[in-house]
């Protein structure tokens, strides 16, 4: 919905969560997303080599779960 309604060409972004594992790390970092006060994430290179993940690039969008694993 939100990329139809700012005309963005994407499809469904990737969905993961921020922090150590625990329901209220991800809970609050999820938080500060939404209040506008987290607008960056950043991480040290070879940790995306470690875990096979991609890295994030410019404007990309992806959807930040609940600590509850919930959209």
């Amino acid at each position: 919905m939100y990329a139809r309604e700012n005309e963005l060409n994407i499809s469904v972004p990737d969905a993961w969560m921020f922090g150590d594992g625990s329901k209220e790390m991800r809970d609050k970092l999820r938080s500060l997303i939404v209040k506008g006060i987290k607008t960056e994430i950043y991480a040290a290179h070879c940790v995306y080599g470690l875990e096979g993940e991609k890295i994030q690039k410019f404007g990309q969008y992806d959807l930040v779960l609940a600590g509850d694993n919930t959209r």
